[in-house]
Order: C-alpha cells, then structure tokens, then sequence
C-alpha cells in the first residue's frame, strides 16, 4: 500500500497519516469480523442446542430416548409386519393341512372301530373252534362248560 502511495507522489507524512488510518480500518475490520464470527459460533451452538431439544421432545413423544431407540423399534416394527405377511400368505396351506389331519383323525377313528371289530370277531371266531373242539372231543355237560371256561 505504502509503494502504491508512493507512485502517487504523495508527501511521506501524508502517506504516513494515510497508512496509520488504514491500520486503525483494518484493525477495526478485523475485530469486527473476529466478532461476527464469535457470533455465528454462539447462534451455531444455541441452534444445535435448539435442535437437540426439539429431538430430544420429539423422541420423548415417540417414547423412546434417542435414535438408535426409534430405530430399533422400527426394525422390530419392521419384523412384525413380515411376519404377519408370512403368516397371511401361509394361511392356505395351513387350513389345507387343518383339513388333511381331520381327514387322518377320521381315518384313525374308522380303524379303531374297525380293530374293535376285528377283535370282537377274532374273540367270537376263538370261541367257536373252542366249542367246536370240546364237541369234536366228545365233552359233554359241566366238563364241556368246565373247559370253556378255562380256554377263555
């Protein structure tokens, strides 16, 4: 700046008078961009304060204390809803395995009817070659009733 003043053809005390006020400007500049910058760094702080209490408000109305809360619970959200999903594309398949094990506990209880048969028959079928047997022996009478009683 002085070299500048210079090639004007100013009077040096002219120029220093001239470089001592550009100082005092550019000091004053300084301090006051040193100030607004102090200031920026305060409303930055105030508005993060800000904005975390609006968070920490906004989560507390959720009732979770942070976001790695809300977060987990949108993941455990997220889980539920698959798992209905499945659970309604499996209904289907599941009433047409309700409807085969009716069909099989039906099924089971014909068999069971049919063993009781079986055995009430094989019982009858027993007793007859019984008699048959103590008739073919020639047992007549309380022996053959003896007998009978015996075999049974």
């Amino acid at each position: 700046m002085r070299e500048f003043l210079k090639g004007l053809e100013l009077d040096g005390e002219l120029i220093d008078t001239v470089m001592a006020e550009h100082g005092k400007l550019l000091t004053k500049s300084k301090e006051s961009a040193s100030n607004l910058a102090e200031q920026l760094k305060t409303a930055q702080a105030e508005l993060q304060g800000m904005g975390e209490k609006a968070k920490a408000e906004h989560y507390g109305k959720l009732g979770v204390k942070d976001e790695k809360e809300l977060d987990e619970l949108l993941a455990k959200l997220e889980a539920v809803r698959q798992a209905e999903a499945q659970a309604e594309a499996d209904k289907p398949e599941i009433e047409k395995l309700r409807t085969e094990i009716e069909k099989m506990k039906a099924d089971s209880d014909r068999l069971s009817g049919i063993d009781k048969t079986n055995a009430e028959l094989q019982a009858q079928l027993n007793k007859y070659r019984l008699e048959e047997f103590i008739r073919s022996k020639g047992v007549t009478g309380n022996d053959a009733k003896l007998a009978a009683y015996c075999h049974s």
